[in-house]
C-alpha cells in the first residue's frame, strides 16, 4: 500500500506537471502570437504583394500589346484609304487629260474641216512678236 508521504509526492509531481506544462503551453501561445505569427503574416503579405505585382504588371503588357495592335490597324486603314484616294485622283487626272485631249483633237478637226487649220511656224511666232516687218 502506498504511504502518505508517497501519495504527496505523487499529488506534487502531478500538480507540477500541470503547473509546468501549461506554462509551458501558455508560452509557446506568446512565442506564437508574438514572433511566428507576424513573421508568417508578414511572408504571406510579400508573397501576395509580389503576385499582385506580376498580375498588374501581366495585365499592364497585354493593354501595351494591345495598344499597338490598335495603332498598327489604324495605321494600315490610313495607309489603305490614302492610296485609295490617290488612285483615285490619278485616275481623275488621267481622264482630265484624255478628255482635253479629245476636245483639242476635236476642235483640230473641225477648223480642218473649215479649212482654217494652220500649225503655226516660227516665222508666224516672230510675226507676233513683232520681229519680221
Amino acid at each position: 500500500m502506498l504511504n502518505p508521504t508517497g501519495l504527496g509526492l505523487i499529488a506534487a509531481a502531478l500538480s507540477a506537471s500541470l503547473v509546468a506544462g501549461s506554462a509551458g503551453w501558455f508560452g509557446r501561445g506568446l512565442i506564437f502570437d508574438n514572433f511566428e505569427r507576424p513573421a508568417i503574416i508578414e511572408a504571406a503579405t510579400d508573397k501576395a504583394n509580389d503576385a499582385a505585382t506580376i498580375r498588374v504588371m501581366d495585365a499592364a503588357n497585354r493593354a501595351e500589346a494591345a495598344e499597338r495592335a490598335r495603332m498598327q490597324r489604324a495605321s494600315a486603314e490610313a495607309l489603305r484609304i490614302y492610296k485609295e484616294a490617290l488612285a483615285t485622283s490619278e485616275r481623275a487626272t488621267v481622264e482630265a487629260q484624255t478628255r482635253l485631249d479629245q476636245e483639242i483633237a476635236a476642235y483640230e478637226a473641225e477648223l480642218a474641216a473649215a479649212g482654217l487649220s494652220r500649225t503655226v511656224t516660227r516665222r508666224d511666232l516672230e510675226w507676233v512678236r513683232g520681229n519680221v516687218p
